[in-house]
């Protein structure tokens, strides 16, 4: 299991830099962007629309069912058990 983090300011470019790593190296690109978890935030968040579906838990959620840090703790830890990387 390999996992590697990929993370900066807003508008830093890293999701685009972070995606072409995860295409070099082969592995799932995930969203740990707490903004960009919510579909009806893609501007807010700055959600890239061109890799948004490539992209694991990108818009994945309605901001009407919010995401709790509690229920972020489950989700990361039923999906770091494998491979990824993670930007936010």
């Amino acid at each position: 299991m390999s996992v590697f983090v990929v993370s900066g300011p807003t508008g830093s470019g890293k999701t685009d830099f972070a995606f072409q790593i995860s295409q070099a190296i082969q592995c799932p690109l995930i969203n740990a962007d707490a903004f960009q978890f919510y579909s009806e935030l893609p501007i807010i968040g700055n959600q890239p629309t061109a890799l948004a579906s490539k992209i694991e838990w990108m818009g994945f959620r309605s901001i009407r069912s919010p995401l709790t840090a509690g229920d972020f703790s489950r989700l990361t830890l039923s999906r770091i058990e494998h491979s990824g990387l993670w930007v936010g």
